[in-house]
């Protein structure tokens, strides 16, 4: 007994150690985000260049206040925002920061070890350890729908929000966005933060003018549609006078395809428009009351 005592006081100490390590590795990208109304939230380093990303609830107006690891204080650009997905990202005026790795969310699995870094209740680069409840999915929060979020078994208070959610290998899966209850957290996935940030680049893109979010699907449904996975975008708003609306797009519409290209996710959906060229007219694939149907628009260019 004392041999297998011993055995597993190895194997905690070398856990130890090397969540110890993580943690370290993490918390030299994470910011004290000086936000609203003097409140303070956090924001990971993203890139090297300065782009760090919080979630849009932590920041106000055009400006932030931010304190990075190595006690530097600054002042960041807002430089975009979706109130949808609650996300930001600033601009600090520095180069050659620390960036946290960002990992593949989509490859997350329900029980995985995660860590959740950030400023909670005045500690700054507290960290926690949970698991990951439920994988990237819709998820509603009273009368509003979060497309896509991660949900964990982590307990996160006030400050913790805009901070990263880490897998065992420290690389950001998440951008910690709110608290459901005891031991619930949700977080943006990181790959949504990417596309975020490749949809707010200063290249000209197509864009259709519409708000959408991945939606289950029954296999039923999916299968004869011949979906790769029993996911379909979903419409939720069209702005006026949009290529989207001009092409008779509608509120509760699931999109199937681009161009003959079956669309899934979000960031498939990106991808696909930024294969297209200006001025070329795109076939879009509808399912709309049970019926499939094609019309064919203009994107626009941005």
């Amino acid at each position: 007994m004392a041999t297998l005592s011993g055995k597993m006081a190895g194997v905690f100490s070398h856990l130890s150690a090397e969540a110890a390590e993580v943690a370290a590795g993490v918390r030299a990208g994470v910011v004290v985000v000086r936000g609203r109304e003097g409140g303070r939230g956090s924001g990971v380093v993203w890139r090297q260049d300065g782009v760090v990303i919080t979630n849009d609830h932590v920041v106000a107006g055009e400006r932030a206040e931010v304190d990075l690891a190595d006690g530097r204080r600054m002042e960041a650009r807002v430089i975009r925002r979706d109130p949808t997905r609650d996300l930001a990202s600033l601009q600090l005026p520095v180069t050659g920061l620390t960036a946290v790795p960002v990992g593949e969310s989509r490859r997350l699995r329900t029980g995985e070890l995660i860590l959740a870094v950030g400023n909670p209740l005045g500690v700054e680069r507290a960290v926690t350890v949970g698991i990951v409840s439920g994988t990237p999915q819709d998820v509603w929060v009273g009368r509003r729908l979060m497309p896509e979020m991660v949900q964990a078994d982590v307990d996160l208070y006030p400050g913790n929000s805009g901070g990263p959610l880490v897998d065992a290998r420290g690389r950001v899966v998440g951008i910690n966005s709110m608290v459901m209850g005891p031991g619930m957290a949700l977080a943006v996935p990181s790959h949504v933060a990417e596309l975020f940030l490749d949809e707010g680049a200063p290249e000209s893109k197509a864009r259709l003018g519409v708000t959408l979010g991945s939606v289950a699907l029954p296999e039923a449904i999916a299968r004869p549609l011949g979906l790769p996975k029993d996911r379909a975008l979903m419409v939720y708003s069209v702005a006026g006078g949009s290529p989207a609306e001009r092409a008779g797009l509608l509120p509760g519409d699931l999109l199937v395809s681009v161009d003959g290209e079956k669309i899934t996710a979000p960031d498939e959906l990106a991808r696909q428009m930024s294969r297209l060229s200006p001025e070329r007219p795109t076939r879009l694939e509808l399912l709309r009351a049970g019926r499939l149907m094609e019309v064919v628009t203009v994107p626009s260019w941005q």
